[in-house]
């Protein structure tokens, strides 16, 4: 499907790291853009092409738009973070690109632990090193200054451990993904 609302808009998150390496099933889709989104227009053509298939709570922020479309959570954000690397397109789907999205992955486990985000991250630790990683989130984010809290962060599994266990396509256990992050941590602290 081609919206003209959407086309600022790139696949980023798990979803987008599930497109490209195969590692783990995704139940929600983030679509993202580095310009503003105008909401309005957006949920028109939504109820338009969708009915009864897409719902929204009517206050929305003014940054995106948190919907379900055909029973699929869809978050629809502006996000005015720098790219680090150009937009990749894989079969028409524009994606943020890797290092990006392991930047993302880095905060969203600063701010709430949950095992889909270690997941990935355990996965992305196949294809880059931890310090390029965390030097991607310092880039990303360079306003933010939690450089010394991302090792403990990255190791602290109290809150993921009730999380639900996403659905493995690779046969990695979430003992496994500690065990990846806890090496990297170590390696990186040496």
């Amino acid at each position: 499907m081609d919206l003209k609302e959407l086309s600022t808009c790139s696949l980023v998150g798990g979803t987008a790291l599930s497109l490209k390496y195969g590692h783990r099933k995704s139940i929600d889709i983030d679509l993202f853009s580095t310009e503003e989104i105008a909401i309005e227009p957006l949920v028109n053509r939504l109820i338009n092409e969708f009915k009864l298939d897409f719902t929204y709570e009517k206050q929305q922020p003014k940054f995106g738009l948190f919907c379900y479309i055909k029973n699929v959570k869809v978050d629809i954000i502006h996000y005015p973070h720098p790219l680090l690397k150009p937009i990749e397109v894989i079969d028409n789907i524009k994606l943020f690109s890797e290092l990006d999205i392991a930047a993302m992955k880095i905060n969203a486990i600063l701010g709430r632990g949950v095992k889909k985000d270690y997941f990935d991250l355990a996965e992305l630790l196949k294809h880059f090193s931890l310090e390029d990683i965390i030097n991607a989130y310092q880039t990303k984010y360079p306003n933010q200054h939690y450089l010394i809290s991302i090792p403990n962060a990255l190791t602290y599994f109290v809150d993921a451990e009730n999380s639900p266990n996403p659905i493995s396509l690779n046969k990695t256990s979430w003992e496994e993904v500690k065990n990846t992050l806890k090496i990297a941590v170590r390696n990186y602290l040496i």
